[in-house]
């Protein structure tokens, strides 16, 4: 995503023309396996917002938007699908996490993962 985020600061990073701000995990720990960097995404303006991106070394981007419920619509994809329409040969997966009880994919590409499968 053209530039990165800093541990720990915040940075403005060019963005489709703009500039938008990080917001990096100040540990760093989320994506240590990935060898990536855990941020937060909000444009300056604050118009659109992914709750988390994990972007690796590489430049590959995973956008994570959680949801506190147990059932998703289109609605609640709006954030991780613009993500995609911003720089689809970036983005290499998108997922929700919710409340609920099956983990499935949409047929917008999108991963519908419960939170209790993500640990103990």
């Amino acid at each position: 995503m053209q530039g990165s985020a800093v541990a720990g600061q915040e940075v403005s990073a060019p963005f489709v023309g703009r500039r938008y701000r990080w917001w990096a995990d100040p540990d760093g720990n989320a994506a240590a396996v990935c060898r990536g960097d855990v941020s937060l995404l909000r444009t300056k303006a604050g118009e659109h917002e992914v709750d988390l991106i994990v972007e690796t070394v590489d430049g590959g981007v995973l956008g994570i938007e959680v949801k506190l419920a147990s059932t998703v619509d289109d609605n609640d994809m709006r954030r991780v699908l613009w993500l995609r329409e911003q720089v689809p040969e970036q983005v290499v997966d998108l997922v929700v996490i919710t409340t609920g009880p099956v983990v499935y994919r949409r047929a917008d590409g999108v991963a519908v993962i419960p939170l209790a499968l993500l640990g103990p």
